[in-house]
């Protein structure tokens, strides 16, 4: 068996946006995805710091057997 970990990093990224947008009311992840699309650096670099950043938590998701999946 093999467990995944919401798939990979982007779509825990993208999860944790939507949670947040939930909270203050408006869609982050929109915004975001905009300005990624446009070429903007800074965003790109932030959102490049946050995959890797998520890298072990993702992973230890794994080892635990808490993914959101289930390959037999």
């Amino acid at each position: 068996m093999r467990y995944g970990a919401f798939g990979d990093q982007i779509t825990f990224i993208v999860s944790g946006l939507h949670c947040i947008s939930s909270k203050i009311g408006r869609n982050i992840w929109i915004g975001l995805h905009e300005k990624i699309a446009k070429g903007n650096i800074f965003i790109i670099m932030i959102y490049g710091f946050l995959y890797l950043a998520l890298t072990p938590l993702t992973l230890l998701l794994n080892l635990l057997k808490f993914g959101d999946s289930v390959e037999i």
